[in-house]
């Protein structure tokens, strides 16, 4: 998750977004410091704590905000069923490999857990897998990528950085 990304994208439903943050702001520009000494297991109360406080003090998350944190969340969901199907997926990943993935699958967890703090009760009821068609096949499973879960090769081709939910497998598996 890349937290400076979603700030940007709530400034664009919600200018005032550092005015609400402003005596946090040193947060944010200390934010590359803190990465260094604060563990993963704080990030999401911290993270979580910056937006209540910022929109907690005067008023509960405006709807396009919700929107904005909801959208980051199904992407979150998306992320973390992907490596977590490749990781269940038998002997598809190979063991030398397996502990990046599962890092990345974890990360991706933690990012859920932050954007439902933030959100409370407005975060969306978590999807499940089903809800992700990996294969390209706008839900019929039988997309160009069919064999995503069962070749390796297709499954490092679907992470590639160039494809964005615009385009290739990330915009079928959310069945645009």
């Amino acid at each position: 998750m890349d937290l400076l990304k979603l700030i940007s994208d709530i400034e664009k439903v919600d200018p005032e977004v550092y005015e609400r943050l402003d005596p946090r702001r040193r947060v944010f520009r200390h934010f590359g410091l803190a990465g260094k000494a604060v563990t993963a297991a704080v990030l999401p109360g911290l993270v979580s704590g910056i937006f209540q406080r910022a929109y907690g003090q005067t008023s509960a998350l405006t709807p396009e905000i919700q929107g904005v944190l909801n959208l980051a969340l199904s992407l979150e969901y998306l992320e973390f069923y992907f490596y977590d199907s490749g990781l269940k997926a038998g002997t598809l990943i190979p063991a030398t490999d397996r502990p990046a993935f599962e890092t990345i699958r974890n990360d991706e967890s933690g990012h859920i857990k932050v954007l439902r703090e933030a959100l409370g009760s407005a975060a969306i009821p978590d999807p499940t897998v089903g809800a992700f068609d990996y294969t390209g096949g706008r839900g019929l499973i039988a997309g160009p990528f069919a064999t995503v879960f069962t070749d390796y090769k297709i499954f490092l081709g679907w992470l590639n950085p160039s494809w964005t939910p615009a385009c290739g497998p990330t915009k079928a598996a959310l069945r645009f």
